[in-house]
């Protein structure tokens, strides 16, 4: 997660545990591969995913300072097929 999100959940209170594997579910109990157990109404699960951008290095796609394609206010790409 990006530090905005966390800066929210931190602001409005909202437990959240990073870089923890879950082993099991059982209702609203979560079991975590450390052998902790907690309590929680909501679960949400996430995971790292690292997208593979090899394509782009051999293409004539540029890309802005930070390594991300350009998008506009709308997340549209400057490409009108690139995601067909």
């Amino acid at each position: 997660m990006n530090q905005p999100i966390l800066d929210e959940l931190d602001k409005r209170e909202i437990p959240y545990r990073l870089n923890e594997e879950i082993v099991a579910i059982n209702g609203n109990e979560i079991t975590f591969k450390s052998g902790k157990v907690e309590h929680y109404d909501m679960i949400i699960e996430g995971c790292r995913y690292s997208p593979q951008f090899k394509f782009i290095e051999s293409s004539n796609i540029k890309l802005d300072r930070k390594g991300f394609i350009p998008v506009n206010d709308k997340f549209e790409t400057m490409f009108q097929t690139f995601m067909q």
